[in-house]
């Protein structure tokens, strides 16, 4: 019997029953290299027979059409449908839409046909003509009972080498005690969505000490747990129940004959770790050494080696010097080690599977006498207010140290880098000053002693900040105590507060430290002759004055002073043209400055005190007669206020502008006299003529000329408001003043320079009239007058002018009496300018 039949018995048991209810069969009769292995209702066994309704049919792979041919019997055939990998063969049939139905036809040439093509059936050395799966023909027919029969075709495949089929896939190692599932390509069953069953696959070679085994509905996969332990086997799967198969199968069904298509991979061990036994009976491996340890050996014992394993160590740590020995490098020993830990790596290969890696951390345990230093200071205390660094000594545990403050205060210190770190760490200051311990301890585990080491480091004091609400403004050598007041700096052990120079404390210097972190108030009179300036105060910290505070500094000034005027220096006026006066000034401060201003402006000063406490002011020639008043304020600049004095009723005398047009000193004809006029002003001006130096100071500086009764080379006009010179001798001094004082107003001094006629002027006989001969009259008069002349050889004229010297009338006149009427004069001073034979005098008239 066909092999293939033992596995459809079930089937074909079925398909009797069914005969013996029908009296007749429809069958259809397969091509010669098609092979009937389940007959079916009315079907026979063998390649080229018939197969009947529920029957199974062997085709091979690939398949290029062959006739199948339907006998009726009674009945009358319909048309043909195809499920699966087949195909009605035509010339237009392409691999995305096989044909699956034909009509009426007593013959149909079908194909093995991929209806969906999977990678591993595109994939070299497969190819897209290889259609695994299997199918089912379906014929329908009408007549004395119509209905359809059906049969199934499942692969053959011509080419049984195993590369011709997907690879087993899954781990090519195993562990012990693991899940593991291993699958192929479901090239032989991949049509399950038109619901007519599945091919199956069969395996080979599963450990017989495995657990949890399963399969999938198909058994294209396959799931275990493998074992305790595990040894190199060879897994095999074997495609299709139309191929045979051997009988090692783990299948409910095994075949007696050697399976043609299958796949096997071969699976090997995975290396394990083997136990360690450490040269001091540690067990399991330690992962901490304690530092000083000068070797380390550690062994695999012989009952761990694995045959054909081999065994290699190395070490994260380039220091660490390893030796292996022993069969297979069993035996490490470490030596040369330094004080930072290490990474040791076991690497397990067998040859067949990936190499295995065990990683073992080793750690040192840490001893006090090691040290801390703060990075770049190499002290073992230090006082520290900013973020700064640790470390311990450079071949000390490198990693995996841990790092943490003593005590822990909230607003203390913090360690960033803290907890499994390297070699360094950094403390951040936080804000509570004090002593405090910075502790580094070897990450190790619990089989060997942890070990630390530690440095005391001191949090500097914050700088203290003073109330802005204290005093700013102070009045010096007077006022009230004093208060500063700053903020409580934690930590402290007291504040020493440092005023400016002449200020007293309660210890009677400038300098006062008060004990107690809280006790951050004091008390001081300002004083001193020193200009105000700075208060500072230092938080004094409680490890010692390394760790005082930065210094915290406050600005401070004395108030301004209200200026006081004692006096001036003239009781009078003040004179237009004097450059300089001075004002009488007490109370007068060395701090700040001094500005002056007048009211109407005018008089000016630098603003600089002067002699002690006289306040310079300046009187310019050019300042217009008037009462002023002077405002002096004092300024201490910085932010105190100002104080501010006011002087008035200064009187100032008339300007020069007002007087000089008619000052000038001239000589109308050669060898005549040197002549100085005023501008007439009102009546009751007074008059008074000085020579002196060329620079005015003060009248005291100057020399009076004395009126005519006692020098007979000067004349003064009736007024007073003209001088002449006469004689052969020049003044002595340079410059010739006049100081005019109007009815009721302040003087004012005018000058010119000396003339310059000394060697050639005429003598003057007569003190009251230069020419002889010449009467005015009447005098004073009503503006017509008579000029009465008795003699001149030349020639003679007449000027009259007003007082400012502008010319209103001229006259050449006769001998005799020369009338002068109808000039409209107003009441007032007018002069007469006189010239007879080359002489010159002018005489004053008075209009009433």
């Amino acid at each position: 019997m066909n092999t293939l039949y033992r596995f459809f018995k079930t089937q074909l048991f079925l398909i009797v029953l069914l005969s013996a209810s029908f009296g007749f069969a429809q069958v259809v009769v397969v091509p010669a290299n098609c092979n009937v292995v389940v007959p079916g209702i009315g079907g026979s066994v063998g390649f080229g027979s018939k197969v009947g309704n529920g029957g199974v049919v062997t085709m091979p792979d690939p398949f290029i059409g062959g006739i199948f041919t339907y006998v009726p019997g009674s009945t009358i055939i319909t048309g043909w449908s195809l499920l699966g990998d087949l195909s009605i063969s035509s010339p237009t049939v392409n691999a995305g839409a096989p044909f699956t139905s034909a009509g009426a036809f007593l013959q149909v040439k079908l194909d093995s046909y991929n209806k969906s093509l999977r990678l591993a059936e595109q994939t070299s050395p497969s190819s897209a003509s290889l259609a695994r799966s299997k199918g089912r023909v379906t014929v329908s027919y009408s007549g004395t009972c119509g209905g359809s029969m059906f049969f199934d075709v499942y692969k053959t495949y011509a080419n049984s080498v195993s590369s011709y089929v997907p690879p087993i896939i899954g781990p090519d190692c195993l562990l012990p005690n693991t899940q593991y599932s291993f699958s192929v390509d479901q090239i032989a069953s991949d049509n399950a969505s038109d619901n007519f069953g599945f091919d199956q696959y069969y395996w080979k070679g599963i450990p017989l000490n495995v657990t949890n085994l399963y399969y999938s509905a198909d058994f294209s996969s396959v799931s275990f747990k493998t074992g305790p332990s595990v040894a190199q086997f060879d897994l095999t799967c074997f495609y299709g129940r139309a191929n045979p198969w051997d009988s090692g199968t783990i299948s409910t069904a095994p075949p007696l004959i050697s399976h043609t298509t299958f796949v096997t991979k071969s699976i090997g061990a995975a290396p394990i770790l083997p136990g360690l036994s450490p040269i001091l009976n540690q067990s399991p491996l330690p992962n901490c050494i304690a530092t000083g340890t000068t070797n380390y050996v550690i062994t695999i014992p012989a009952i761990n080696l694995v045959v054909g394993y081999t065994y290699l160590w190395t070490s994260s740590n380039a220091v660490w010097n390893l030796t292996q020995s022993g069969t297979q490098g069993s035996i490490l020993t470490i030596n040369n080690f330094d004080n930072n830990p290490s990474t040791l790596t076991l690497t397990i290969t067998n040859g067949s599977c990936t190499p295995s890696v065990f990683n073992f951390i080793m750690n040192r345990t840490l001893a006090p006498a090691l040290g801390i230093t703060a990075v770049g200071s190499g002290l073992p205390v230090t006082c520290i207010n900013a973020a700064t660094s640790y470390s311990l000594p450079q071949n000390a545990l490198s990693n995996q140290t841990n790092w943490t403050i003593s005590p822990v205060v909230v607003g203390g210190p913090t360690v960033a880098n803290g907890v499994g770190s390297g070699s360094t760490c950094t403390v951040t200051p936080g804000t509570v000053a004090g002593q405090y311990s910075l502790i580094a301890t070897a990450k190790a585990a619990t089989t060997c002693t942890t070990t630390s080491t530690s440095i005391l480091i001191n949090i500097r004091t914050s700088a203290p900040t003073i109330n802005t609400a204290s005093p700013k403004c102070v009045i010096r050598n007077g006022g009230p105590l004093l208060t500063y007041t700053c903020a409580v700096s934690s930590g402290a052990s007291g504040y020493t507060w440092t005023f400016p120079t002449g200020w007293v404390t309660s210890n009677a210097t400038n300098v006062i430290t008060v004990a107690g972190s809280a006790n951050n108030t004091v008390t001081v009179t300002a004083g001193g002759t020193a200009a105000a300036g700075i208060i500072s105060v230092i938080a004094n910290g409680a490890t010692g004055a390394s760790c005082n505070s930065a210094t915290a500094t406050y600005n401070v000034n004395y108030s301004s002073v209200t200026p006081v005027f004692a006096s001036t220096n003239t009781t009078g006026c003040l004179i237009a043209g004097a450059t300089t006066a001075y004002v009488n000034v007490t109370n007068i401060q060395n701090y700040g400055n001094y500005t002056v201003t007048s009211n109407p402006v005018g008089i000016t000063s630098s603003g600089v005190i002067t002699g002690g406490t006289n306040l310079s002011l300046t009187i310019p020639s050019t300042l217009a007669a008037g009462t002023y008043s002077i405002t002096v304020v004092h300024n201490n600049v910085i932010a105190c206020g100002t104080a501010t004095a006011t002087l008035t009723s200064l009187v100032v005398g008339g300007s020069i502008a007002n007087w000089a047009a008619g000052f000038p000193s001239y000589d109308i004809t050669s060898g005549g006299s040197d002549v100085y006029r005023v501008n007439s002003q009102p009546l009751s001006t007074s008059y008074q003529w000085y020579s002196g130096p060329a620079i005015f100071t003060t009248i005291s500086a100057l020399t009076i000329i004395p009126s005519p009764g006692t020098n007979p080379n000067v004349s003064f006009s009736p007024s007073g408001n003209q001088m002449t010179l006469y004689g052969n001798t020049l003044l002595a001094n340079p410059q010739v003043y006049c100081i005019v004082t109007p009815p009721g107003a302040c003087p004012t001094i005018i000058s010119a320079a000396r003339g310059t006629h000394g060697t050639s002027r005429q003598v003057n006989t007569n003190v009251k009239n230069i020419i002889d001969g010449i009467t005015i009259s009447p005098n004073p008069n009503n503006g017509n007058f008579c000029i009465k002349v008795d003699n001149f050889i030349d020639s003679a004229t007449a000027i009259l002018t007003d007082i400012s010297g502008k010319e209103i009338s001229k006259y050449n006149l006769i001998k005799g009496e020369n009338k002068i009427q109808n000039e409209r004069l107003i009441q007032g001073i007018y002069f007469i300018n006189l010239l007879i034979d080359g002489k010159q005098e002018i005489r004053q008239i008075i209009i009433k």
